[in-house]
């Protein structure tokens, strides 16, 4: 991990209206169906049922479970939880970091795809109707197909997007990181330092970040000694952004 971070001795009030924050959820378990597995009895039936070829079918344990457990997918752990960025999303769009302007999403998937969803993007409450959102997505690489794109897959890795912040900073969450005193003090600190915060949570059920994620983060942080999910974490994060940026 590059870029030494330099804490102020006191923290200052922060309200400042031209600092940002980018939310990335990272190596999300979000993905068309491997193909890999398009011969399989499970896959081909559901490809049947749904009347669509399995590289237009979101990957989704609730019925790929058993292709899934037997493939040999790679971090197969980490995949078909597309369920888990739904809620996440939900979340991060409804909330007054958002609302205020503050914040901006980026969905990083196993594959190394990255979604930009807009600020004004309220997504599907329905969990069907978000799947079906999303494999018009990834086959038409934007949503709406027509117009200005309210969620867009780029044609960057999310390495250059990070890279291209200007006075950035990364913060990555997991387990296997530092345990630090106050999420909201830390937050603080970094706010005031840098212009551009960077959030990083998994969007995972089981493993850890890939490479390609840890070679973006400046400092990994623990909130917990044992696993969380993407939406604690997501909504720990979120209620001390909330409070620095927004609160009186």
């Amino acid at each position: 991990m590059s870029q030494k971070m330099l804490f102020p001795d006191r923290l200052s009030v922060v309200i400042m209206i031209d600092r940002r924050v980018y939310l990335v959820l990272a190596d999300a378990s979000l993905e068309t169906i491997p193909p890999s597995l398009w011969s399989d009895p499970i896959i081909r039936k559901h490809s049947k049922k749904k009347k669509k070829h399995p590289k237009y079918i979101i990957l989704d344990s609730l019925y790929h479970g058993s292709a899934i457990v037997n493939s040999k997918l790679e971090d197969k752990e980490k995949r078909g939880r597309p369920d888990i960025v739904h809620q996440a999303l939900l979340l991060a769009q409804d909330s007054e970091l958002n609302n205020a302007g503050f914040l901006k999403v980026y969905i990083h998937t196993i594959r190394g795809n990255v979604i930009i969803v807009k600020q004004n993007v309220r997504p599907p409450r329905n969990y069907l109707r978000f799947i079906g959102l999303m494999e018009q997505l990834f086959e038409l690489g934007r949503v709406p197909p027509r117009g200005d794109p309210l969620i867009s897959i780029s044609d960057k890795s999310i390495g250059d997007i990070i890279n291209s912040l200007e006075n950035r900073f990364v913060v990555g969450f997991s387990r296997r990181g530092r345990r630090i005193s106050s999420l909201k003090d830390f937050l603080s600190r970094i706010i005031n330092g840098y212009k551009n915060l960077v959030i990083v949570i998994g969007a995972f059920p089981h493993g850890f970040f890939s490479e390609e994620i840890l070679a973006i983060i400046n400092d990994l942080i623990a909130l917990s000694d044992r696993p969380l999910t993407t939406n604690y974490v997501l909504c720990r994060v979120i209620s001390a952004l909330e409070e620095i940026l927004i609160s009186p």
